[in-house]
């Protein structure tokens, strides 16, 4: 026709046929020439078949009655009413046509191609890259060409695979793009509840979404049903973890990229007041809240939650995660820190890390100087005196103490006055017993003001603490009976209180004082229930004194492995952990001092010179050392 047209312009067209009768003609010739080109069995394979129009959707279904076709598409990309799964149907029910879905591969079958494809084991890239793209066997295809072409990846002479560097590249743009374009093409709806789903992290629910998207239930429904058909949101119904999540963060990662700064700002904060809303413990939703408002530009009310964050942390002993949250609050810099300094300190002397204690507590003296806060300056000179004090800093320990006492004595109209008094007088007594600094009746003196003082209030946790140093006097006493019966009126008190940590180190004073009181079934009672404590709260400090105490009683029991074992794993913390004052070379401090002295192989402390009876063996001939040598070490 064309030829005909060019040699005779004046030749007319013929009549158009309808577009049935072109479109069933022009299959018919494909068909043709299909049969001419292939005579025998034959497959036609068409790829990304989901992004077929429908006329190629009509012609597959032309083809399929006489040629095996195999189509490969994205099924989350195909909903149940796209084309291709409508042209299909009919075949499927005649019998001519079968599904075969491809399952994301396992953890092992990630080991498994890349072991093959890589002539060996290497499990930390494994490991890492089943992580970052979920199994997709088309992500694992990228990522590994990308570490080939970062030089991550090579060959060896032997033609294995070799890892220059553990440090992984940025995603391959080739997923990013192919993220990119899934995300694209999502209806308004959609993109809006997967923007909220890729900023809201672990605190995902239908619930959240509900109240921050601001759409009705019907049109939130579809939105959800449409974006876990697509595969973007997964739904993982196990226990602890969220109602929803993303299919995988890489999509999230690439959603957040593509989103300008004043719209997340403004998502966050959508998801801050939707999360407030919806929660059912705020305690449990204080990190994802301050998490939210920070990043919403509203750094006063994140300040706040992380403050609880950190609370709600400490209340669990996770104490390193409450010293983040705390970190990211003074981070923020919009608040009153003093309180929150405080805080890190208490966890810094939990935690046995008493320099950084010092550095705490003095910022957050130097917060109370400025507010001419009396009551939290007072406290702050009783914490730096502790600190010092672990520290074998006794001199600086007791001037804290005893300025602190001074200010809380000057100011009888603070409302907790007599309490400040009363914990001055047992830091201070402390710092002075510590570093023999005063008679032992001086500091008797202060602990019973503060008993008398607790009494009249009544303070048990006051209470508690004065017993419990009381108790250690009568130690140094050679009064065992006496230290014993401080220990249970100590303890007493502690378990009124609820306060584990005091509870563990005077089960620790009670195990060992049941031991020189010749009860020794009873002293490994006490160890291993203060042992329990300590070990479920995280106390360092208390944990290596009571594996001592224990490994004490042990070895007066005969049960020489268990004993071994004991000192051992105390020994470890000490060194880790442990302050100056517990460190090897204390006995050799002691006696070059004059407190001990050498007879006949055996190593003795001078004890007659505080007020004893006799002086007291510390080492025995044969090296091993006494419970007195503990005592040494604790009570200094």
């Amino acid at each position: 026709l064309p030829g005909m047209m060019a040699s005779d312009p004046a030749t007319p067209l013929p009549a158009g046929l309808p577009a049935e009768i072109e479109q069933a003609r022009l299959f018919a010739a494909i068909g043709e020439l299909m049969n001419t080109l292939f005579p025998g069995p034959a497959i036609l394979s068409i790829d990304n078949a989901h992004l077929s129009d429908q006329a190629t959707i009509e012609l597959i279904q032309y083809l399929a009655s006489s040629i095996c076709i195999l189509l490969t598409c994205r099924t989350e990309e195909a909903p149940a009413d796209h084309p291709l799964r409508l042209a299909c149907r009919p075949l499927k029910q005649g019998g001519h046509f079968a599904g075969l879905k491809l399952e994301r591969l396992s953890q092992s079958q990630v080991v498994e191609l890349l072991q093959q494809v890589a002539g060996g084991m290497l499990p930390d890239l494994t490991a890492r890259i089943g992580s970052l793209t979920d199994g997709n066997p088309l992500f694992i295809q990228a990522w590994l060409q990308h570490l080939f072409e970062t030089g991550v990846c090579y060959v060896d002479a032997a033609g294995a695979w070799a890892i220059t560097s553990h440090a992984l590249p940025a995603a391959p743009e080739t997923v990013h793009r192919a993220i990119q374009k899934r995300l694209e093409r999502l209806s308004p709806a959609q993109q809006r509840i997967f923007d909220l789903a890729s900023l809201a992290g672990s605190d995902l629910s239908y619930d959240l979404l509900h109240h921050a998207s601001d759409l009705n239930e019907p049109v939130l429904r579809t939105t959800l049903d449409e974006l876990l058909e697509m595969g973007l949101l997964s739904e993982p119904r196990q226990a602890g973890q969220s109602e929803l999540s993303l299919i995988h963060e890489s999509y999230g990662e690439v959603n957040r990229a593509g989103l300008p700064a004043w719209r997340k700002r403004s998502l966050h904060s959508r998801l801050a007041a939707a999360l407030q809303f919806v929660a059912a413990d705020l305690d449990l939703a204080a990190p994802g809240l301050a998490h939210h408002y920070q990043l919403a530009g509203e750094p006063q009310a994140a300040f706040e939650w992380y403050v609880r964050a950190g609370q709600v942390a400490q209340r669990r002993f996770a104490h390193q995660q409450a010293r983040e949250f705390y970190q990211q609050a003074i981070n923020l810099d919009c608040c009153e820190t003093g309180p929150v300094y405080e805080k890190m300190g208490h966890i810094a002397h939990h935690l046995a890390h008493y320099a950084d204690g010092l550095h705490w507590f003095g910022l957050a003296l130097e917060r109370w100087i400025a507010l001419d806060d009396l009551n939290g300056q007072i406290q702050a000179y009783y914490s730096l005196a502790e600190c010092a004090r672990e520290q074998s800093k006794f001199k600086p320990a007791a001037d804290s103490a005893q300025l602190g006492l001074s200010l809380a004595l000057e100011h009888p109209e603070l409302p907790d006055q007599p309490r400040l008094v009363g914990r001055g007088h047992i830091i201070l007594s402390n710092a002075l017993r510590s570093g023999q600094l005063a008679p032992v009746d001086r500091i008797q003196w202060h602990y019973q003001q503060a008993v008398e003082i607790a009494r009249l209030l009544p303070d048990d946790q006051l209470s508690g603490e004065a017993c419990f140093w009381l108790g250690v006097i009568a130690t140094n006493r050679g009064d065992y009976p006496a230290a014993l019966a401080h220990d249970r009126q100590a303890l007493e008190c502690f378990l009124a209180t609820g306060n584990a940590g005091w509870q563990a180190i005077t089960y620790n004073n009670l195990a060992y004082h049941c031991l020189l009181n010749g009860q020794p079934g009873l002293a490994d009672q006490a160890a291993q229930a203060g042992l329990k404590l300590a070990r479920e709260i995280g106390t360092l400090h208390s944990l290596g004194w009571l594996l001592s105490t224990l490994g004490e009683i042990q070895l007066y029991q005969a049960r020489y492995p268990e004993s071994r074992q004991a000192f051992q794993e105390g020994l470890e913390l000490v060194e880790t952990w442990g302050p100056a004052r517990l460190q090897p070379g204390l006995l050799a401090d002691l006696e070059e001092k004059g407190f001990i002295y050498r007879e006949e192989e055996t190593l003795w402390f001078k004890t007659t010179d505080f007020g004893d009876d006799k002086d007291r063996v510390v080492v025995r001939k044969n090296g091993e050392p006494t419970y007195f040598a503990a005592d040494i070490a604790y009570h200094k």
